[in-house]
């Protein structure tokens, strides 16, 4: 049968729109045939709602995650496999090898047995990640949730409620993780818009009523700080930005405030272009500029430059007092630490997600590396190349029950049974695997359900010993056949606290009248207010150097002050030069 793919479209990417993508004949050639062979499984009516589906869910895949052909190509053929309309072999001899297995993964994916995944969230998540070895499988399974989600009042009331909670406990945590921020976002907002629809609309409506005032305060406010920035040669983007609807409501919630209580329902960013070198001293400097203007409070302050966040985050956050007595976060950033932050370069996911497993940390770190690739096909080639690189330590596996429990990879069947009990571990004789047997040395594969079959007359024996792979475990065996007693091992405690920088003395030493005019702080700023160290009292003829101080703006300090090898050491980039007229 002839289509005419003209007319196809998801109302606004079009089949067309699919096909300009590539400029070569023979991948036009694949999408059409392939596209074809879908719209062939469906009947008459039911070719609309799949085509929107597929041309949807390949515009995610192509403009959101940066992936190819292959990855579209898998998108436009799941269902064709799913319907069994076209084998496995079939789709390989077709269309390669590679998009046969990432249809299989998603098939695989599709059918896991979630029904607890409410009670076992971490390792379900981790579970997803890790079950196939092809990260675009995980990504394709992503985009096609967001579908999911963007039509999901179509579906059957027992299917909404699967999607949104699948969504809300697994997907969304999944795209936070891998910095795919404009997804986890629109994932997030839709949620809301699901489960608490009047307070969504309540929020959308006081936000929309209270936009010209906002818009005049914003303006209001960024005036003088563009000035200032503009008379010292800083080349700046000043802009407002409105918190999410999400966002404003967690803060309601937190606050334990109403929408007009909410004291930062918006944020000034600061985004300083062309910088490469010395970008956080750079940074720094327009801090002291700002809250030269503006007073900062010093609680507020989130220095995200000098200790970036484990996923790399860099940010200078500040809230200060503007017009009227109102407090507004100020965020001051450079333009590679914003296309960082937006294009999902660094996922911010374990400052907010404090509560999380830290283990898979490096896995979405190499995840997130693939997706910063930025030319079209170079993800696949990424991947083939360092596809071990990216298996986690650990797999994750069933019990009959639908539990998820996690072990470290190349553990036993023996070492499953104590994890789940230590009486169970001592009485294992055995698992059940896909109905068949297995031995207590087996190792199980990851993503399957596993029986441990225990009997009351099993006891530990020596040979355990060489089968037990956790060193828990093995002492567990040895205390059992009284080789040596067993302790349970003491929590691991966690290093100290990275030591906080401490506040300069309260009592400053008062500012002789004129004195200002004695000193020029770096050449390049001007019009900036400065303070005396008390803890040198710099006097005219000293060497001395500026310090951008987080609770009392510029401090100048002695050369030769006590604190002068710490400061340097520490905040290099927050010294800025200084010396007597």
């Amino acid at each position: 049968m002839s289509y005419d793919f003209s007319t196809i479209d998801s109302g606004g990417f079009s089949f067309e729109n699919l096909l300009g993508y590539w400029e070569s004949g023979g991948t036009k050639y694949l999408l059409r045939k392939a596209f074809g062979m879908m719209l062939n499984t469906f009947s008459q009516s039911e070719e609309p709602e799949y085509a929107q589906m597929v041309l949807e869910t390949s515009e995610i895949i192509l403009f959101e995650m940066n992936l190819g052909l292959e990855s579209v190509l898998c998108c436009i053929l799941k269902n064709v496999f799913d319907n069994r309309s076209l084998t496995s072999q079939a789709i390989e001899n077709e269309f390669g090898k590679p998009v046969r297995t990432l249809i299989e993964g998603i098939h695989k994916l599709e059918h896991l047995d979630t029904s607890k995944y409410i009670t076992n969230k971490e390792n379900f998540i981790g579970l997803l990640v890790t079950l196939n070895d092809d990260v675009r499988i995980l990504l394709i399974r992503l985009a096609m949730r967001l579908y999911d989600t963007r039509h999901v009042t179509d579906y059957s009331i027992e299917k909404q409620k699967l999607v949104i909670g699948e969504t809300r406990t697994l997907y969304l945590p999944i795209a936070h993780r891998l910095g795919l921020y404009r997804i986890k976002n629109e994932l997030e907002d839709r949620l809301m818009r699901y489960i608490y629809p009047k307070t969504y609309r309540q929020i959308e409506e006081k936000l929309w009523e209270s936009k010209t005032d906002r818009d005049q305060y914003t303006s209001h406010f960024i005036i003088p700080i563009a000035e200032r920035l503009l008379e010292n040669g800083f080349d700046c983007e000043i802009k407002s930005r409105v918190k999410s609807i999400p966002s404003i409501y967690r803060k309601m919630i937190m606050q334990k405030v109403e929408f007009e209580k909410v004291y930062d329902l918006f944020a000034i960013r600061v985004i300083l272009n062309k910088t490469i070198e010395n970008e956080a001293a750079d940074c720094w400097k327009i801090y002291s500029l700002t809250t030269d203007i503006y007073s900062p409070n010093p609680r507020r302050l989130r220095d995200w430059i000098s200790s970036p966040k484990p996923n790399g985050y860099e940010s200078l956050h500040t809230t200060v007092i503007g017009p009227g007595g109102k407090w507004v976060e100020v965020q001051i950033r450079t333009r590679r630490m914003h296309r960082v932050a937006e294009e999902g370069y660094a996922a911010h996911w374990k400052y907010k997600n404090a509560d999380t497993e830290s283990d898979m940390t490096d896995l979405f770190s190499k995840i997130r590396e693939m997706l910063e690739q930025p030319a079209r096909g170079s993800l696949e080639n990424l991947i083939s190349e360092k596809k071990k690189e990216l298996y986690s330590d650990d797999i994750f596996v069933f019990t009959p029950d639908g539990d998820l429990k996690k072990l470290k990879r190349g553990y036993t069947i023996l070492d499953l049974a104590y994890e789940i009990n230590p009486v169970t571990g001592s009485n294992c004789t055995g698992a059940i695997i896909n109905s068949k047997m297995v031995p207590i040395k087996y190792t199980p594969v990851n993503g399957t359900t596993v029986k441990i079959l225990t009997s009351k007359t099993q006891k530990p024996n020596r040979n355990w010993i060489e089968i037990v792979k956790s060193p828990q475990n093995l002492l567990r065996v040895k205390q059992a056949l009284k080789i040596e007693p067993y302790h349970e091992p003491e929590p691991i405690k966690l290093p100290a606290a990275a030591p906080v920088e401490t506040s300069f003395p309260e009592n400053i030493s008062r500012i002789k009248a004129g004195k200002e005019d004695f000193v020029i702080i770096d050449p390049g700023i001007k019009s900036l207010h400065y303070q005396f160290a008390s803890c040198c009292n710099p006097a005219p003829g000293n060497l001395i150097f500026a310090f951008v101080s987080v609770t009392q703006g510029v401090k100048i300090h002695k050369s030769g002050c006590a604190n002068a090898q710490q400061l340097i050491s520490r905040f290099p980039y927050r010294i800025l030069e200084a010396r007597w007229k």
